[in-house]
């Protein structure tokens, strides 16, 4: 009589192959670009998001101060360390435009 056994490896390289890959982190495709215009006579601060390696970029949102533009602009620099897809979702950035 042949007896079959399932083993322990087996089930455990099972559940490794149904996760995800790694993603890379959002720093690797994007940038966060600060850029001051003037309107009127009054300086306006633009935030916007930069796809590296091509001509898309993402306006986020326009200042009236630059210390809200800089403390907003050290806030996304630092979240360009989560995930791209992570990235993309929470700033509501479509790529596929």
């Amino acid at each position: 009589m042949i007896s079959f056994k399932r083993y322990n490896g087996r089930e455990e390289k099972e559940e490794r192959s149904e996760a995800l890959p790694p993603q890379k982190p959002a720093r690797d495709v994007w940038n966060v670009v600060l850029d001051s215009m003037t309107v009127g006579e009054e300086s306006v601060f633009a935030l916007s998001f930069h796809r590296k390696g091509t001509s898309v970029y993402y306006l986020h949102r326009h200042y009236r101060s630059r210390e809200e533009a800089d403390r907003e602009t050290m806030q996304l620099t630092h979240d360009l360390a989560l995930d791209q897809s992570e990235f993309e979702g929470k700033y509501a950035l479509d790529i596929a435009s």
